[in-house]
C-alpha cells in the first residue's frame, strides 16, 4: 500500500492545490541526525529548524545523536519541548581511558543499526561510527567550496547515497571538479520560519539606544572575520560620531580581548553570546557579516534571519552563500572580502542615503520564501524518496 503525502501536511499551512510528487511505503521511516556537538551556531540552528519542519509532516520518527554532552540550556529545552529523542554517544569519563572510545563506538553503532536512514548533518564527522552499516546515508555540507577542497575527502563522500550542499555555487564547483560526485549532489537551503523569528524578535535580550549596526557571528579567528568589521567601523567612526556597532557572539577570552584592543572608539560594544538576538537585528540600520575568503560560507543563517526581520544585510562577497542569499547585490550589499575600506564605504553609503535601503529590503522580503522551512523539508523528503526508489 502506498500513501501519498497531502499538500497540507504542515498543520499551520493552508492546503495547496499543487500536486505532491512524494510517495512513501506504508511504514514510518526512522531518521537519525548526527552532529558532533550542540553549540550556538548556524548549522545547529538549521538542524533544529529542519527537525521542527519534518516533525510537522508526522511521517518520521526523529532522533539526534551527539558525541559531546549537551550543556547549552537552549538545546536541553528544545528537545524536551518538542519530544525529539536525543542519543548521547559521548565518552563515559568514569571508565578507564583505554575503554572509552571502544564503548562509545559500540553504543553509537547500536543506535545506528536501529534506524532506517542516517543523516550526518555536519560533514562526515560520524562516518567512523556507522561505517559498514547497511543503511541509506546522507551527508550534509555546511561549507563553501574552499573549505570543501581543503578539509573534505571526495572519495569518502562518494560512499553516501546523497550529499547535501547549501548553495548552487558550491554544487557547480563540486560537480566541475569532482565528477565522481556528479549524481549524488543535491541542494537544500537552510530553513527558516519567518513567523517564529518575528515573534521572538519581541524578546529583548540586550538593551540598545540610538542608531547602530550589528554584527552577529562567532568570535572565531579561523572562520569568521570580525577584525575587518572592527577596522571598518574605526574608519567609519572618524566621520560619523553618532552610530554604534554592537558585536554579538561568544569566543575565547584571549581572542575577545584581542578584538577589543583593535577598537579605536568606545562606540563598539561587545554583548557576548545572546540566545535570541532578533530584537537587536530588527532595530539595526543593517546587519554585517564578515567571513574569510579562504574558508568561505555555506548559507549563513544570520543573513536569512536578518532578511526575515526586514533588516538590510551587508556581507563579504565570498564565493558561495552570501551572494546567493543577497542575489548578487539586489537584496543586500556585498563588500570585498577582508577589505575594511570597502565595508566602511558601504556603512557610509547606508547612513547618507546613497543606496536605496528600502528597495533592497523589499526585494529581499519578496524572495525570502526560497528559504522557508516548509520548502526545505519538502526538498529533503524528495531526496529520501529518490534514495528509496533508486
Amino acid at each position: 500500500m502506498i500513501i501519498s503525502l497531502l499538500p497540507s501536511f504542515f498543520s499551520n499551512q493552508k492546503p495547496s492545490t499543487e500536486p505532491m510528487y512524494i510517495k512513501f511505503l506504508n511504514y514510518r521511516s526512522s531518521l537519525i541526525f548526527c552532529i558532533p556537538e550542540l553549540v550556538i551556531g548556524g548549522s545547529e540552528i538549521a538542524l533544529c529548524e529542519m527537525l521542527l519542519a519534518l516533525k510537522e509532516t508526522n511521517i518520521f520518527d526523529l532522533s539526534v545523536i551527539t558525541f559531546n554532552k549537551i550543556t547549552h540550556p537552549r538545546y536541553k529545552y528544545f528537545f524536551e519541548e518538542h519530544g525529539i529523542t536525543v542519543l548521547d554517544a559521548s565518552k563515559d569519563e568514569t571508565k578507564p581511558k583505554f575503554l572509552r572510545n571502544i564503548l562509545r563506538l559500540h553504543k553509537a553503532r547500536k543506535y545506528f543499526k536501529q534506524q532506517d536512514i542516517i543523516v550526518d548533518f555536519k560533514y562526515t564527522y560520524a562516518y567512523r561510527f556507522y561505517r559498514g552499516i547497511k543503511k541509506p546515508k546522507i551527508c550534509w555540507l555546511h561549507c563553501g567550496f574552499n573549505y570543501f577542497q581543503n578539509h573534505l575527502n571526495a572519495e569518502l563522500l562518494s560512499k553516501y547515497d546523497k550529499v547535501v550542499c547549501l548553495s548552487n555555487n558550491i554544487i557547480h564547483e563540486i560537480k566541475e571538479n569532482y565528477p565522481l560526485l556528479q549524481d549524488k549532489i543535491v541542494r537544500i537551503y537552510n530553513p527558516i520560519n519567518v513567523e517564529r523569528i518575528l515573534n521572538q524578535s519581541n524578546d529583548i535580550m540586550f538593551s540598545t539606544d540610538g542608531r547602530y549596526f550589528v554584527a552577529v557571528q562567532r568570535l572565531d579567528p579561523h572562520e569568521k572575520d570580525v577584525e575587518t568589521v572592527i577596522r571598518a567601523f574605526n574608519i567609519f567612526a572618524e566621520s560619523n560620531k553618532e552610530l554604534k556597532l554592537y558585536i554579538v557572539g561568544g569566543g575565547s577570552v584571549e581572542y575577545t580581548d584581542y578584538l577589543k584592543g583593535l577598537c579605536e572608539t568606545d562606540r563598539i560594544i561587545f554583548t557576548g553570546e545572546l540566545k535570541k538576538p532578533y530584537s537587536m537585528i530588527k532595530n539595526a540600520e543593517a546587519l554585517i557579516l564578515s567571513s574569510k575568503m579562504e574558508v568561505g560560507e555555506g548559507l549563513p543563517m544570520v543573513l536569512l534571519e536578518s532578511q526575515a526581520l526586514n533588516t538590510l544585510c551587508i556581507s563579504s562577497n565570498v564565493k558561495s552563500g552570501p551572494p546567493e542569499i543577497l542575489l548578487n547585490g539586489q537584496a543586500g550589499l556585498l563588500f570585498e572580502t577582508s577589505n575594511p575600506e570597502d565595508l566602511a564605504n558601504k556603512l557610509t553609503a547606508v547612513c547618507s542615503d546613497q543606496v536605496d535601503v528600502s528597495k533592497l529590503v523589499q526585494y529581499a522580503k519578496e524572495q525570502i520564501t526560497r528559504f522557508s522551512s516548509k520548502k526545505s523539508a519538502e526538498d529533503f523528503i524528495k531526496v529520501i524518496h529518490e534514495i528509496r526508489t533508486e
